[in-house]
């Protein structure tokens, strides 16, 4: 094997090594993202439906709904109703 051929597959192999690190520290990258990104789309669901909820609670007590009332005891224990 000639020192031109040494040569080429030593760059061969830097080229694979440069690129599996290249892929591992995409995948890593790209999963951190992923959860990320998936931990900030729960809590918005999250408190969109509170939100949401909070009306149809807050509907259901005006009419005397004994069910209404636990729920809204438990979304203020929780720190979660609007103190009006």
């Amino acid at each position: 094997m000639s020192d031109q051929d040494k040569l080429n597959e030593m760059k061969e192999a830097a080229k694979r090594g440069a690129m599996q690190a290249a892929e591992a520290a995409f995948e890593s990258g790209y999963n951190s993202g992923f959860f990320n990104g998936y931990q900030v789309g729960e809590t918005v669901g999250y408190v969109r439906g509170i939100d949401s909820l909070k009306a149809a609670v807050s509907d259901g007590l005006r009419h005397g709904s004994p069910e209404c009332a636990k729920a809204m005891q438990s979304l203020k224990s929780l720190g979660l109703a609007d103190d009006e």
